[in-house]
């Protein structure tokens, strides 16, 4: 391998591929680093998340890299939610029917065909709305957010997911990072699992110029120049990967976050509600009460028929506290109890979170941030760093991060378009004296 490449990636759980493979597209040399491994102890459904994909509107590109891991699952339904009236399918025969019985306006479903063709410019009609009518806006918004805003500030952030577009579940494994990475290196893309990253190199106050790490195999300490750093890690995981990384990288210092995703494995035996479940869907349990805890949850099933995963937000600080999880996850059990009847859903294994210690478990995966915290947030100054993490997109899973990627290829191609126009007319001076 060259140690120098114009463009370096540092990525985790899949959050490069897609940048990387769209710049080997336009002929940019690529490095991308893989430091999953060094992250702490997960499960692919936690790296993977819970909030799916939804297809509609996404570059071709984009698409593409979708199916790059293990093969994802077409929901035909589309989204679906279930409140306390019943379920709701985004891509039903009924499904202006039913919007009308809840007291949705069906011109919701315009607002969300405006948001894929760029249309929607403000969301201040629905700020203005009751909930009853505008809570599927402000869920658009507020599911995959990378900060938990209270109704009706959650609309502020800009990001909503076009609830009725076509809706893809990726199930996960482990080997499906590994064919994402495969995927990378057939389109060009010099990758690389084998590093343990220790700094950053400076060369002047706003420049850096390389990498330092160790092979994994050796104890030899070398460098990876670059022209152009991209670094797909939130500040709390560079802290966790490497403190001198951290303090240059994130010179004012990393965004903890205020919730925090968890994950609860449930067991379901064989029964009428079990069957027509679909893949993925989204439960409230009242729509006035805050959209946290077991008042909205996310069930998604598993390849195993008799295993359910469920998702809620809960505080960050509580993120390792057995008992606390304990706790949330009785709840979780009650709330299925009381929806299923011909079976009880159990615990099937004890939340991961809860048995391990932060150094063995690392970072959330998916954090929420802060509203103002979040708004104030400001990285290094450095000219060639591009910080492409969840403090940085405007929300989480992967819509959010293909929208903030459009902005970083834009400015990274322009880069190097000038960068080649340049080394051009120095070669043609070189030529004519």
């Amino acid at each position: 391998m060259s140690r120098s490449s114009p463009v370096v990636i540092v990525s985790a759980f899949g959050r490069g591929q897609s940048l990387a493979s769209r710049l080997r597209d336009a002929e940019v040399p690529v490095v991308l680093i893989d430091v999953s491994e060094d992250l702490g102890a997960s499960g692919p459904e936690d790296e993977e998340g819970p909030f799916g994909v939804f297809l509609s509107g996404l570059a071709p590109a984009d698409q593409d890299r979708v199916h790059q891991d293990d093969p994802p699952h077409n929901q035909e339904e589309g989204a679906a939610f279930v409140l306390a009236s019943g379920p709701l399918e985004m891509k039903s025969p009924l499904t202006k029917n039913r919007l009308e019985k809840l007291g949705v306006p069906l011109h919701t479903l315009e607002t969300f065909r405006d948001l894929r063709d760029g249309k929607v410019k403000s969301f201040g009609e629905w700020m203005n709305r009751d909930l009853r009518e505008a809570w599927l806006i402000h869920l658009a918004a507020g599911l995959a957010a990378n900060s938990y805003r209270p109704y009706p500030e959650g609309l502020a952030s800009g990001f909503l997911l076009a609830l009725d577009g076509d809706f893809w579940i990726r199930p996960v494994t482990r080997p499906g990072l590994q064919q994402s990475l495969d995927w990378c290196e057939r389109k060009g893309v010099q990758v690389r699992r084998d590093m343990t990253l220790l700094d950053v190199a400076t060369e002047g106050r706003r420049q850096l110029k390389g990498l330092q790490f160790r092979l994994k195999s050796s104890q030899t300490t070398e460098i990876l120049g670059f022209e152009q750093l991209v670094w797909c890690l939130t500040g709390e995981e560079t802290a966790f990967l490497a403190p001198n990384l951290q303090e240059k990288l994130f010179p004012e210092g990393i965004l903890k976050p205020s919730w925090v995703w968890t994950r609860f494995r449930l067991r379901l035996a064989a029964c009428p509600e079990r069957d027509i479940l679909p893949f993925h869907s989204v439960w409230i349990r009242d729509l006035d009460l805050p959209w946290t805890h077991e008042n909205l949850l996310i069930l998604q099933k598993c390849p195993s028929p008799d295993l359910l995963d469920a998702w809620i937000r809960i505080p960050a600080d509580q993120r390792l506290q057995k008992a606390y999880l304990s706790e949330q996850l009785d709840r979780v059990l009650e709330l299925f109890s009381e929806r299923f009847v011909t079976a009880r859903p159990v615990k099937a294994e004890e939340p991961l979170s809860g048995e391990r210690t932060y150094r063995e478990l690392g970072p959330p995966r998916w954090p929420l941030f802060d509203a103002r915290e979040l708004l104030s947030f400001r990285s290094g100054h450095e000219y060639n760093l591009t910080l492409h993490s969840a403090e940085t997109w405007n929300g989480l899973g992967f819509n959010a991060l293909f929208k903030a990627e459009e902005k970083v290829l834009s400015q990274l191609t322009a880069w190097w378009k000038k960068r080649e126009e340049l080394r051009l007319k120095r070669e043609q001076k070189g030529l004519t004296t």
